[in-house]
């Protein structure tokens, strides 16, 4: 799947709470990506956390997602989940794509 959005879309937008989902997902053993080696990924923290506690059925990755799809217009919001019995926590990753003019 990673081999097909820098084709589809200029950027892709990831907050800080998946990389680390990512990141503690590899630790494990997960064959997961390193975002700091995807030179069309930016890290960016969503700039309000205000509407983050009215969801209560997502993870941090997800929530974040949700709050730069806010703040971003013109951008599409991408969920992969992985839900893996063997992960003491939800594993995710989540993304802001802007589309390719």
């Amino acid at each position: 799947m990673l081999d097909v959005l820098p084709k589809l879309v200029t950027t892709v937008t990831v907050p800080p709470a998946v990389q680390d989902e990512l990141t503690a997902g590899r630790k494990l053993g997960l064959n997961l990506p390193d975002l700091n080696s995807l030179d069309w990924v930016i890290v960016r923290r969503p700039s309000s956390s205000a509407a983050l506690p009215m969801v209560t059925d997502l993870g941090a990755g997800e929530r974040e997602v949700l709050a730069l799809a806010l703040e971003t217009p013109d951008s599409f919001v991408f969920l992969m989940m992985l839900w893996l019995a063997r992960l003491p926590v939800p594993c995710s990753f989540a993304s802001l794509g802007h589309w390719e003019s």
